[in-house]
């Protein structure tokens, strides 16, 4: 890294580190100072002033080790995992110095690109490649360069690679006709990481190279397909312009502008809204129904990061306004236009914040009112360019192209990634995943509000509602349900009826193999004790049933110890006697674990298993769930899912929920949570479990399964739902039981299948 010695060395998007080595990006460079993306400290400030910048704060090299550690974690443990080697280069790039042993680990370990436990494994297995390496050199002591080849050449990684020696200072103070010579050599070797370095400090692409880099973007390169739109690069912003027009290439350039820091993302997204409005027919703008370029328009308005008076706002109180109007003479009427059209206090929905739980609801139903009105009419779309406004209400965009059901599913979607806030631009989220990962992304969200988002997703057009007026019923009874669930007075005598059924999976009985799921439960009166556990089968140190026992035999002899005092023990006593007793079966576990590796895990799997518990009082429910077993509610509006998935799937949504961008390089299926955890220090270290409470209607019913029923009963998450609301609709819930279990068996019965049905009685 290089010390900032002013802050002309700076431009948006690079990342910086306080002296801590606390690490944060530069969005905006103002007059005085820098303003953050994210904090370099938590709760830190968000600019940070000159004068405290040159208190040695440091600048890191774009595309180099800090800039991935902030902006690309994942990237890194895949590095370190794949190319260990190329990891060490981009440490020893950055720091420019030899590193010790002990400042490799905290490095490495401190920006948990490794654990803490796995380290000294893994470092084994560097040293040996240390050996055959042309570049580097251990010593035993300290890594540094080979004093034959200090400079990397033919690396991909960094810039450095091109650069006269392996130092980023040297570069940055070169000459501009020095940076030019080496943008050649890099364009010419088709070296785009080093292209990428090499535009800093240029406010234009050279003539030369423009149709080259032009095209290497289109090709799916979005960060330099971003770094051209925001040099107002022409055939770019020409062609993107183009592509905002096309509805199946905007998710694509909606990865592009969103991937930029706010301030350039408004100033490129001002740039492309100008080319289109260039070809659009001023009468056109703001009508309904009008030409492509007018939903284009739109669409581009939705991601700047303010809305349109917002926007202009910002505009005006800009110093150089003037040369603003002049750069932008007919976005800024349109922006003026789409302000007084949307009236005060519209918004693009697209472009919006996070949404609250309490406006998901009203939120939902103005968008379905809105779809309503407009399928009435035997028209469709414009739920992209939909306008949030007072009370809620919801103006679409311009009519198009569609149907009904397909504007149910995006205007669910809509909604539920407003109720989550940032997720992946890049296509890789599917309705699925909102669906199964919704309530950990948003756990406050209404069940009954859940429910119908889940149908509105599902890949069947026959599980959606109809149309936006059946989606206005639908959506207007379950808030109806939401405010009775609400204000219901408490029914602490209200009792379960409980049944339950478990096979060890149609496939898996032919395998002679054993079903590693184990069950419990116990209705005492009002009080009652539901568990379901799922035996990880994959481990060298104990197995998964006898995980899944141990779990279970340590939470009935904790529910016998307290289930007196459990009676009246208010909700946060209730948690806390679940994660204490989880805590407590993950001890056992563990435990049990390194007994049977005889004390030295080192070369196994050790056994775990998921744990889904649920503590029931009259009519509140407190429930904690650790792994992939599901619970669900079922009430007049259908089955919601209570829980989520704990896997890497659930923490990659979850760190792009948080603003931290990083990429997920498998399906990300391997649980994160379970029963049996140790921690880097080799010990039993329990995760904590997803926290859920809720109360019961009369007649509804809450089911807990293990993922056989949910991987092999249907073939998506809504159709799994449909499922268990027509079994829960059975007046017997042991036959219903044996029913979905039957599903999943026929369905190829691949896993083993536990189910629990336990039903709020009447009155």
């Amino acid at each position: 890294m290089m010390t900032l010695r002013d802050m002309d060395l700076l431009e948006p998007g690079d990342v910086i580190a306080s002296p801590e080595g606390a690490l944060a990006q530069v969005d905006r460079i103002e007059v005085g100072g820098v303003r953050l993306t994210a904090p370099a400290v938590a709760d830190g400030p968000s600019l940070i002033d000159a004068a405290t910048l040159v208190q040695g704060w440091k600048l890191g090299v774009p595309g180099g080790f800090f800039c991935r550690a902030l902006l690309d974690t994942e990237g890194l443990r895949l590095l370190a995992q794949q190319h260990p080697i190329g990891l060490l280069r981009l440490i020893l790039d950055e720091l420019e110095q030899p590193v010790s042993l002990e400042e490799l680990q905290a490095q490495v370990v401190g920006r948990r690109i490794v654990g803490r436990s796995p380290f000294p494994r893994w470092w084994e297995g560097v040293v040996q490649q240390l050996g055959r390496s042309d570049h580097l050199a251990w010593d035993g002591h300290r890594l540094s360069w080979r004093a034959d080849n200090p400079s990397m050449p033919g690396d991909p990684e960094v810039f450095l690679a091109l650069a006269p020696g392996p130092r980023f200072r040297t570069w940055l103070s070169a000459s501009h006709r020095a940076r030019a010579t080496l943008l050649d050599v890099a364009v010419e070797a088709g070296d785009l990481s080093a292209v990428h370095l090499l535009l800093r400090g240029r406010a234009t692409v050279p003539d030369e190279h423009v149709a080259v880099l032009h095209a290497a973007a289109l090709e799916g390169d979005a960060a330099l397909c971003g770094a051209l739109l925001t040099r107002a690069c022409a055939p770019t912003v020409q062609a993107c312009a183009a592509m905002s027009a096309e509805p199946g290439r905007r998710p694509w350039l909606r990865e592009v502008l969103l991937g930029l820091p706010p301030s350039r993302r408004q100033s490129a997204g001002l740039g492309l809204l100008e080319q289109v409005l260039q070809e659009s027919p001023a009468e056109h703008i703001g009508s309904q129904g009008g030409p492509t370029e007018e939903g284009a328009a739109r669409f581009l308005t939705g991601l700047l990061p303010l809305s349109p008076t917002q926007t202009l706002e910002q505009l005006r109180l800009d110093p150089g306004v003037a040369t603003a109007r002049s750069l932008w003479p007919r976005t800024l009427p349109f922006l003026e236009a789409e302000a007084r059209n949307i009236g005060p206090g519209f918004v693009p929905l697209q472009g919006l914040g996070r949404l609250v739980a309490a406006r998901l609801l009203s939120v939902s139903i103005g968008l379905a009112r809105a779809l309503a009105e407009r399928h009435a009419l035997d028209l469709a779309g414009g739920v992209a360019e939909a306008r949030l406004g007072p009370t809620d209400r919801v103006e679409l965009g311009p009519a198009s192209e569609g149907d009904p059901l397909s504007d149910v599913m995006a205007a669910a979607r809509l909604v539920v990634e407003r109720a989550v806030g940032q997720l992946p631009r890049n296509g890789k989220v599917r309705e699925d995943d909102l669906v199964v990962h919704l309530p950990q992304l948003v756990p406050d969200a209404p069940p009954e509000w859940a429910a119908v988002m889940a149908r509105c997703l599902s890949p069947e057009g026959g599980l959606r509602p109809r149309n936006g007026l059946d989606l206005w019923e639908q959506l207007a009874q379950a808030a109806a349900i939401a405010e009775v669930r609400k204000q219901a007075p408490l029914r602490r005598g209200a009792r379960l009826r409980v049944a339950h059924d478990t096979h060890i999976g149609a496939l898996k009985s032919r395998l002679g193999q054993t079903n590693q799921d184990a069950v419990f439960w116990q209705a005492d009166g009002s009080l009652a004790f539901l568990v379901v556990a799922d035996g990880i089968s994959v481990s060298t140190a104990g197995s998964g049933d006898l995980a899944s026992s141990l779990l279970v035999r340590t939470l009935i002899a904790r529910w016998e110890a307290a289930q007196a005092s459990l009676r009246e023990a208010d909700d946060a006593q209730v948690e806390a006697f679940l994660v204490s007793s989880l805590a407590e079966a993950n001890h056992a576990i563990c435990k049990a674990a390194l007994e049977l590796a005889g004390g030295n895990l080192g070369r196994h799997i050790p056994m775990g298993t998921t744990a889904l518990v649920a503590v029931v009082q009259g009519d509140r429910v407190n429930l904690a769930s650790l792994g992939d077993s599901r619970a669900y509610l079922v009430g007049a509006i259908g089955a919601s899912q209570l829980n989520g998935d704990q896997n890497l799937r659930s923490e990659w949504l979850r760190t792009w929920q948080k603003g931290n961008r990083m990429d997920l390089h498998n399906e990300g299926y391997a649980l994160v949570g379970y029963c049996g955890h140790f921690g880097e220090n080799g010990q039993s270290e329990p995760v904590l479990p997803d926290l859920r409470r809720f109360r019961l209607l009369p007649g509804e019913v809450l089911c807990l399964c293990s993922d056989g029923l949910t991987d092999y009963a249907s073939g998506s998450p809504a159709e799994a739902s449909l499922l268990i609301e027509e079994a829960a609709r059975m007046s017997d819930l042991g036959e219903a039981c044996r029913s979905l279990v039957g599903r999943a068996n026929a369905g190829g019965g691949g896993d083993n299948i536990t189910v629990i049905l336990a039903r709020q009685e009447e009155g």
